[in-house]
C-alpha cells in the first residue's frame, strides 16, 4: 500500500535505483578495500559505510513511504540526508544532531506561530 500521493511506478524505480546504488558503492568500497587495502582505506570505508546505508533505506523504503504521511518530504529528505552524513564523517555526528534538534524545535513551534486559515 503506497500513499495515495505517490505514483507506484516512479516508487518502485527509486527504490531500484537506491538499491542498485547501495549494491555498487558496496562492492566497489569492498574490491578496493582488498586491493590494496592501506592505500585505499578511508575512501573503502566510506564507499562500504554509505552503500550498507543505502542498502538498509532500500530495505526499509516502504515504512519511509508511510512516513510521508506523518512528516514533510522536506523533514524526511533532511532526515536521510543526516543519515548519510553520518555514517560517511562519524565525527561530525554530535555536531549534526545537535543542528537536526534545533531543527526540529524550530519546526515544532512554527506550527503553534502560523496563522490558521
Amino acid at each position: 500500500m503506497s500513499p495515495p500521493h505517490t505514483n507506484p511506478s516512479v516508487t518502485k524505480y527509486q527504490r531500484i535505483t537506491l538499491g542498485v546504488i547501495g549494491a555498487a558503492l558496496l562492492s566497489i568500497g569492498g574490491a578496493m578495500y582488498f586491493a590494496a587495502p592501506a592505500a585505499n582505506l578511508i575512501i573503502s570505508a566510506l564507499l562500504i559505510r554509505v552503500g550498507m546505508l543505502l542498502c538498509v533505506i532500500w530495505l526499509a523504503f516502504d515504512q519511509i513511504l508511510h512516513l510521508s504521511k506523518y512528516f514533510s518530504a522536506l523533514v524526511i529528505a533532511v532526515g536521510l540526508s543526516v543519515l548519510v552524513l553520518i555514517a560517511a564523517r562519524p565525527n561530525l555526528s554530535k555536531i549534526v544532531l545537535v543542528l537536526c534538534a534545533v531543527l526540529a524545535a524550530f519546526s515544532f513551534f512554527t506550527k503553534f506561530i502560523r496563522p490558521k486559515p
